[in-house]
């Protein structure tokens, strides 16, 4: 979801932050190294120490993880790296129905 495809009130952080709080994962491609990825990812990150069930899934081409690498504080997590959007459909597949499968939500 895009938010700026979306139709609210307020502040854009606010509804960023509501729309992550209510969802059951987030899939954050580092693509280009997005400022605004790392922020939702951080606050999906945030709300997993706190013990929300969301669950965060990092996603990159694997020609830009190996050329240009992505920060460093995420490096260190399972991210799906993928050569072409159907790798990347069949990997995150996967991912999301195993995650998915341990909490219960199929």
């Amino acid at each position: 979801m895009r938010i700026e495809e979306k139709q609210y009130n307020g502040s854009i952080i606010g509804e960023i932050t509501t729309e992550i709080a209510d969802s059951v994962a987030l899939i954050a491609d580092l693509t280009g190294n997005r400022g605004g990825v790392y922020y939702e990812a951080g606050v999906a990150r945030g709300l997993q120490l706190c013990n929300h069930p969301i669950k965060l899934i990092f996603t990159c081409p694997k020609d830009f993880f190996d050329s240009s690498g992505v920060h460093f504080d995420v490096r260190g997590d399972n991210i799906i790296l993928y050569d072409n959007e159907d790798d990347l459909k069949q990997k995150l597949t996967a991912r999301l129905q195993s995650v998915l499968k341990k909490e219960g939500v199929e």
